[in-house]
């Protein structure tokens, strides 16, 4: 069952990766506080659509985040309509 919730990242790194399509790899460390329970820092990878997003999403940044049961956890980067 997929929860959402809040993480500010703590750190963040572009993992060298370049897609033909201009996006890039990142990994995160992230402070998780899922709603109603207790804060944990967990890793989480990301395609981005390009070092622009990546200078936006620097530590210190809140993002929302999906839970997908203990420590999985998924940046939310769509865009919102």
């Amino acid at each position: 069952m997929m929860r959402m919730g809040v993480a500010t990242i703590m750190a963040v790194a572009d993992e060298g990766v370049t897609l033909a399509d201009g996006r890039i790899a990142a990994l995160f460390e992230l402070l998780v506080r899922p709603p109603g329970g207790h804060a944990f820092t967990a890793t989480a990878r990301a395609l981005l659509d390009g070092r622009q997003q990546l200078g936006r999403l620097q530590p210190g940044r809140d993002v929302p985040v999906r839970l997908y049961g203990p420590r999985r956890v998924v940046l939310d980067l769509a865009p919102k309509d």
